[in-house]
C-alpha cells in the first residue's frame, strides 16, 4: 500500500512538473515572439531533464527545401528555467527517396513515436554517422500537424530504459513545438513570398506600380516606372493614377477601375497616354492584376499595374499613317 502511495506521489510530482514547464512554454509562445532557435532550445533542454536523457536533438523540416535542421544543445538548466546552452546547428537533407537517413530520422519519416532501449536491433539502425554519439537507448517524437510531421524531438543515452510515460511526456512537449513549427514555417513561406516580390518589382523590365484600388493612389513604384514618366520615386507615391493620366484617357481608365474592383472585370489590359513631369505626351501598355481573390470583399486591396513603354512604336505607327494620307 505505501509501495503505491508513493508511485502515486511521483506521478502526480510529474504531472506537476510537465504542467508547470508546458505552462511556461504556452506563455512564451503567447506573450512575445520568440526565434524558433530559442523555443528548441526551451523545449529541448526539459526534454531531457524530464527524461533523464544527457543528449538529444529538435529537427524542424524546412518547408522550402525538405531539409531537417537540427538543432542539438550542449549545455544544461540551472535555476527554475534558466538554461546554459551552446547550440549546435546542422542540415540534413532527405535521400533520393524523401526518407530521412538512419535512426534518428525515423520518426519523421513514419509520423510516429517510439523508443528503443536496445538501438541495434531496429531495422533502421545503420551504423553510427560520423560525428556522432553511440546510441544506447533512444526515443524519438514527431512534432505532427494535421498528417505531416514537421518537427521532431528526440533523446538517447538517458541513465535508465525509455518507458511509455517518457514517450507520453515528450508526446506533450511536441504539441507546442508543432504550432511553434507552424508559424515558423508560414512565416518563413511568408518572407521568401515578399523577398521573390520585392526582386521581381524593383529588377522588372518594365514599368511596375503598386496601387491602391479605390483610391487610385500609388503605393509602391519601381525605377522603370519612374524612369518611363520622368519622376522622382519620392514624388509620385501618394499620388493618383488619375494624375499623371491624359486627360482624354482619365474617364476610360476610371471606367476599368470601376469594373474590377466590382468584380465585374478579372484583369483588363489597354493602351493609354500618360503625362510625363516635363509634359510631354507618351504612351503605354498597361496590365491592371487584382491582388484579392474573387468575392472578397475590398477594404484596403491594391492592384498590380504593369506598364511597358509604347512611345517610340506610336510615334512609328503615326508617321507612317501619315505618310500613307499624304501619298
Amino acid at each position: 500500500m505505501k509501495i503505491s502511495q508513493q508511485k502515486l506521489g511521483e506521478q502526480d510530482a510529474w504531472e506537476a512538473k510537465l504542467d508547470s514547464t508546458l505552462a511556461v512554454l504556452n506563455k512564451l509562445l503567447i506573450s512575445s515572439s520568440p526565434s524558433i532557435e530559442d523555443i528548441a532550445v526551451f523545449i529541448l533542454g526539459w526534454a531531457k531533464k524530464l527524461t533523464l536523457s544527457p543528449n538529444g536533438f529538435i529537427s524542424l523540416v524546412d518547408p522550402l527545401t525538405g531539409n531537417k535542421i537540427v538543432y542539438s544543445l550542449a549545455g544544461k538548466i540551472t535555476g527554475e528555467w534558466q538554461i546554459e546552452d551552446g547550440i549546435q546547428k546542422m542540415v540534413i537533407p532527405p535521400g533520393s527517396d524523401g526518407q530521412y537517413p538512419w535512426l534518428r530520422g525515423q520518426s519523421l519519416n513514419s509520423d510516429e513515436a517510439f523508443y528503443i532501449n536496445s538501438p541495434a536491433s531496429h531495422l533502421a539502425a545503420k551504423g553510427i554517422p560520423t560525428g556522432f554519439i553511440p546510441i544506447e537507448r533512444f526515443l524519438s517524437v514527431p512534432a505532427v500537424l494535421g498528417s505531416q510531421a514537421v518537427g521532431q524531438i528526440a533523446l538517447c543515452n538517458a541513465e535508465k530504459d525509455y518507458s511509455d510515460r517518457d514517450l507520453k511526456t515528450i508526446q506533450r512537449l511536441s504539441e507546442p513545438l508543432a504550432l511553434a513549427v507552424h508559424r515558423h514555417n508560414a512565416e518563413t513561406v511568408l518572407n521568401e513570398s515578399e523577398k521573390r516580390f520585392r526582386t521581381i518589382f524593383q529588377q522588372a523590365a518594365v514599368g511596375v506600380a503598386l496601387v491602391e484600388t479605390k483610391t487610385g493612389v500609388f503605393n509602391k513604384i519601381n525605377k522603370k516606372f519612374c524612369d518611363f514618366l520622368g519622376y522622382p520615386m519620392a514624388e509620385l507615391l501618394g499620388v493618383s493614377f488619375q494624375a499623371i493620366t491624359h486627360p482624354d484617357d482619365v474617364q476610360e481608365s476610371e471606367y476599368n477601375n470601376n469594373l474590377l474592383e466590382s468584380g465585374k472585370m478579372s484583369e483588363y489590359s489597354i493602351d493609354k497616354r500618360y503625362v510625363t513631369k516635363d509634359g510631354r505626351v507618351v504612351w503605354g501598355n498597361l496590365t491592371v492584376s487584382p491582388l484579392w481573390a474573387p468575392g472578397e470583399e475590398l477594404v484596403d486591396h491594391f492592384h498590380i499595374a504593369v506598364v511597358q513603354d509604347l512611345t517610340e512604336k506610336m510615334i512609328i505607327e503615326e508617321t507612317h499613317s501619315f505618310l500613307l494620307q499624304h501619298e
